[in-house]
């Protein structure tokens, strides 16, 4: 190019790389918003945890040990139920935990996306499960808290295994958990556990009548 210097042509190259590399990250990022809300609007994640023990469990979702578990049967057909093998959603799989998340487009790691947490939540041992909003079995026409449609999704009466009682649940919720079992003939086989808490250690064990199983 006569009349440019080596030093200008440097200059302008770079600035036309940089330019190119600012536009492709802004079209990713518009693509990855693009694909979030897409998402957002067409598929829920049920979260379930593999341990009914862990005391910070009860304390975030159980109110602090007022309320129950529901044990399910991870092994059911409802767990896996994949459409095809290219389906990366209705199949239960387990969260995987890593301290940093692998910089990259959401495109090209949409599952990695959906399994991934924060190693600070290791403890909660979750399973995730993706379903399509399409599958709910019954709309209740309001907002959750969080502006979301409210859906209601069919789960088969022989996935419920049994129900744990928290640790500091009063017998008016054992009294109701007992009474809606025995009316739906369905729900007659689930098992009724409570669980158990140490004051010394505040370890917290699942109790039958035949003594500490978990």
């Amino acid at each position: 190019m006569p009349g440019f210097s080596e030093r200008w042509i440097e200059i302008q190259l770079k600035d036309i790389a940089e330019k190119g590399a600012a536009d492709r990250n802004q079209r990713h990022k518009e693509i990855a918003e693009k694909t979030y809300r897409k998402l957002d609007a067409n598929y829920g994640i049920l979260s379930l945890s593999e341990t009914p023990s862990e005391t910070r469990m009860w304390g975030h979702y159980a109110g602090g040990g007022r309320g129950f578990v529901i044990e399910l049967d991870a092994k059911h057909a409802w767990f896996h139920a994949m459409r095809n093998s290219d389906d990366g959603y209705n199949e239960l799989t387990k969260a995987e935990y890593v301290a940093r998340r692998p910089p990259k487009n959401l495109l090209e790691i949409k599952d990695e996306v959906l399994y991934t947490k924060s190693e600070s939540w290791r403890y909660e041992q979750e399973w995730r499960i993706v379903r399509s909003f399409n599958d709910a079995k019954r709309k209740l026409g309001r907002l959750d808290t969080y502006g979301k449609e409210i859906l209601l999704f069919a789960v088969p009466p022989d996935v419920i295994k049994g129900v744990i009682i928290g640790f500091s649940a009063e017998s008016e919720l054992e009294i109701a958990i007992r009474s809606a079992l025995a009316q739906n003939s369905d729900l007659r086989h689930s098992e009724i556990r409570r669980a158990a808490q140490s004051a010394e250690t505040g370890q917290v064990n699942i109790v039958s009548m035949k003594g500490v199983i978990a």
